[in-house]
């Protein structure tokens, strides 16, 4: 794990807009680690690509999957329980944020010799109207990438403009209990 989190050491998101989010704040680092560490399908190198995995033995899952805890990221935990009969994986729960994460895996096609989920149900203990049904359609795998292709782009606001083509403006602004107000349009 130790490569993995060497690798990720900044967790990001880029806006529609361009817009670049460094997220720095909260477990967002450690999710991510333990997002790459699940997409890179790490659970099943030899070394576990150095997570710290537990078996929990079989726990009640739907299907009696046997269960194990992965640790692949700085206090960041991930249940994951695997069918007996293929040993793909069927459920993981992991909390992220103050809620717990159910994630459901199964439809797992041979892609290129490789078995992963094309279906993943997603529920964030908020309730029915925010669970989410992803499905994967194609797949494609390309070349190893070098690590600066992971890294945040230099993006930037693409959606606006300066009167005139100006690079630089001045406007007038009311500053009112520490909040900045000013007209645009």
């Amino acid at each position: 794990m130790r490569l993995l989190a060497s690798v990720v050491t900044v967790a990001w998101q880029q806006g529609p807009n361009g817009d670049v989010n460094l997220e720095k704040g909260g477990d967002s680092l450690p999710l991510a680690i333990s997002q790459a560490y699940r997409n890179a399908g790490w659970w099943w190198r030899p070394d576990v690509g150095g997570a710290a995995v537990v078996s929990d033995g079989v726990k009640p899952c739907e299907n009696a999957l046997p269960c194990a805890d992965a640790h692949p990221a700085r206090r960041q935990t991930v249940r994951a329980w695997f069918a007996a009969s293929t040993h793909l994986l069927g459920r993981m729960v992991e909390k992220q944020g103050g809620r717990i994460v159910t994630i459901h895996c199964s439809d797992y096609p041979t892609s290129d010799g490789v078995r992963l989920p094309y279906t993943e149900g997603i529920d964030n203990g908020a309730g029915a109207k925010y669970r989410l049904s992803i499905r994967l359609m194609s797949l494609r795998f390309l070349p190893e990438q070098r690590v600066a292709t992971y890294a945040p782009p230099k993006g930037g606001a693409g959606d606006f403009t300066i009167a005139g083509g100006a690079t630089r403006t001045t406007f007038p602004f009311r500053l009112r209990n520490n909040h900045i107000y000013a007209d645009a349009r």
